[in-house]
C-alpha cells in the first residue's frame, strides 16, 4: 500500500509530497511523490498519551471492558496509537475494578481486539504526598 501525503511530519519538520510505502503493516520506504493508493493532507506518527483518564463519555475509573475498547477504537481513528490509563486515587475497590478492566482489555488486545494499544496504567494513587494532593480526595490517600 502506498499513502500519498500532501505534507508529512518528520523529526526535521514538515515536507511536501511524500509517498509512504507500507508492506505487511511496516513502513518500508518514504519517498517524494504524489501518487498513492490513498491520498491524505497530512501524515504524522501516531500519538502516545501517557496519562489519560478517559474522554468522550468514557472514564477509565468506571468503564466496562467493552466501553474501554470502544473508546480505544475512537482514539485510534483520531491519531492516538497508544495510551496509559490514568487511574487516580479512589477507594481501593474502585481502583481494583479499574485495574481489572485494564487487565482484561490488554488481554483482549493481545488476542486481536483493536483500537489504540492500552500498554498499561499510570497509577496516580494512593501513594501520593498529602502536601501535593491537587484534585485527589485526601480520604483515599
Amino acid at each position: 500500500m502506498k499513502i500519498a501525503a500532501k505534507r508529512m511530519w518528520t523529526d526535521d519538520g514538515f515536507f511536501d509530497d511524500a509517498v509512504i510505502t507500507i508492506e505487511d503493516g511496516v513502513v518500508t520506504s518514504v519517498d517524494r511523490g504524489r501518487e498513492g493508493d490513498v491520498r491524505c493532507a497530512v501524515a504524522a506518527p501516531g500519538f502516545i498519551d501517557q496519562h489519560v483518564h478517559g474522554g468522550f463519555g468514557v472514564s477509565v475509573m468506571r468503564a466496562s471492558p467493552e466501553e474501554t475498547l470502544g473508546w480505544l477504537e475512537f482514539l485510534l481513528k483520531n491519531g492516538v496509537t497508544q495510551v496509559l490509563a490514568g487511574i487516580y486515587t479512589a477507594p481501593f475497590a474502585v481502583m481494583r475494578k479499574a485495574l481489572g478492566v485494564a487487565r482484561e482489555v490488554m488481554a483482549r488486545q493481545r488476542g486481536g481486539a483493536g483500537g489504540a494499544l492500552l500498554s498499561g496504567v499510570h497509577l496516580e494513587g494512593p501513594f501520593i504526598s498529602m502536601d501535593a494532593l491537587g484534585a485527589m480526595d485526601p480520604a483515599a490517600v
